[in-house]
């Protein structure tokens, strides 16, 4: 069973420079469980409020300018992983924010 909602869309502001709460609570699967985020991100201060849309499954979105992408949430062997795309409050996207999520499915 994969998990329900492919797109979802959270908004956050600088203070919350880990929002893996609203994440968690976004991503849950119907059959296996809850995620459990494993990576974080990092958001420049002073550039507020972003949205997270975050994609469940393994194709990217976009091409990722975080060198650390692949490594960090595609490397993980029996891991799902969650793309999170970051757009600041005009709707652009925001390539000087790492956009790296990782999440796992906790049997």
């Amino acid at each position: 069973m994969v998990c329900a909602a492919a797109l979802t869309t959270v908004t956050v502001t600088p203070a919350t420079a880990q929002p893996s709460g609203a994440l968690t609570a976004g991503l849950t699967c119907a059959t296996a469980g809850q995620w459990a985020i494993t990576c974080h991100t990092s958001v420049v201060g002073g550039k507020a409020p972003y949205t997270y849309r975050y994609h469940v499954g393994g194709q990217m979105p976009y091409n990722s300018p975080s060198p650390n992408m692949g490594q960090s949430c595609y490397g993980s062997e029996g891991m799902v992983s969650v793309v999170v795309s970051v757009y600041d409050a005009a709707g652009a996207r925001d390539d000087g924010v790492d956009m790296a999520y990782c999440g796992g499915i906790i049997p």
